[in-house]
């Protein structure tokens, strides 16, 4: 925690031009993204979520309606 504390400034410059990928013993565990690339991974994700809905509602209903 402290490496981190020590380095938390040049951590913050780097993430307006890149995200930073934490490791521990090796394993990737985590990404810091900035707040921008952040919401724009929301505008996408929000985005294909109605594109699956429009989908969807286009298709009908998953169950027939036994009651014709």
């Amino acid at each position: 925690m402290e490496n981190l504390q020590q380095h938390w400034a040049d951590l913050l410059k780097r993430l307006d031009k890149q995200a930073i990928v934490i490791e521990d013993e090796g394993r990737k565990v985590a990404v810091l993204l900035s707040y921008q690339e952040w919401q724009q991974i929301q505008r996408m994700e929000d985005e294909l979520w109605k594109a699956q809905a429009a989908e969807a509602a286009c298709e009908g209903p998953l169950i027939e309606d036994d009651k014709k």
